[in-house]
């Protein structure tokens, strides 16, 4: 499919240097990065919040009418 792509002037030079280097096609390397950026979206994050103490032990009144402690702590692995 062909489509046109607005490009910055640095994001180009760029890409002329690795295109020369890997002697390789502007097709082929737009091509490589969707494909990275996508399967990047795509592939959950391995981060998990680790809760510390270090305040009053009390939540906040939006924590505890967002479920407590356990809910506040799902969503924000689950992001």
């Amino acid at each position: 499919m062909k489509t046109t792509l607005e490009l910055s002037d640095s994001l180009i030079e760029q890409s002329r240097l690795v295109q020369q280097r890997d002697r390789i096609s502007l097709k082929a390397l737009v091509e490589e990065g969707l494909r990275l950026a996508i399967a990047k979206r795509l592939t959950p994050s391995e981060y998990r919040f680790e809760p510390v103490f270090g305040g009053s032990g009390w939540l906040t009144e939006e924590a505890e009418n967002a479920g407590g402690l356990g809910a506040v702590l799902r969503e924000i692995n689950e992001r």
